[in-house]
């Protein structure tokens, strides 16, 4: 990937949308090997390069924004990774995304991020939307809806959870 990098600066330029995604490429690399710190200026090389050439509600954009969101997400970096996760999503919700299964799945990153920043309101409202696009794309029997619609269930407080077992000592 360093290889393909080097090459594609030579011939096309620092500032060239098949550049970015040679950064994109080799960040991905470092960030499976855990290498965060080398992987993190390269995401933000190529967010900036593709935010400059190609606009900021473009698809690559979103997938810059989405890639960095992803990093600082395995970095337990919340707080950062939710404001990218959330304008990738509104690039695709400006540019008419389909309403698909690769959508929920951001979707559910995004959901989950919320939980983690304990904003359960922010949460609920995108485990309803993901559940309204898996009943549109899966049959109702199946694990991921199931999962979803489990989600959507209020939850008993711990002080009902409490009641409950003392009465059941009681009995």
């Amino acid at each position: 990937y360093r290889r393909s990098l080097e090459i594609r600066e030579q011939v096309l330029g620092a500032d060239h949308p098949d550049t970015a995604n040679s950064l994109n490429n080799l960040a991905l690399l470092y960030q499976s090997q855990g290498r965060y710190e080398a992987a993190e200026p390269l995401y933000r090389r190529s967010l900036d390069i593709h935010e400059r050439l190609l606009g900021a509600d473009h698809p690559a954009t979103a997938t810059s924004l989405n890639n960095l969101a992803l990093l600082y997400e395995s970095q337990g970096r919340y707080e950062a990774a939710e404001p990218l996760y959330s304008r990738a999503i509104a690039i695709d919700r400006r540019r008419s995304v389909p309403r698909d299964l690769k959508f929920a799945s951001r979707l559910l990153t995004l959901a989950q991020i919320y939980e983690k920043l304990e904003q359960p309101d922010q949460a609920q409202k995108l485990f309803q939307e993901i559940v309204v696009i898996l009943r549109a794309k899966l049959s109702k029997n199946n694990p991921q809806l199931l999962l979803m619609e489990a989600k959507l269930r209020p939850k008993k407080s711990n002080k009902s959870k409490s009641k409950n077992r003392q009465s059941k000592k009681r009995s």
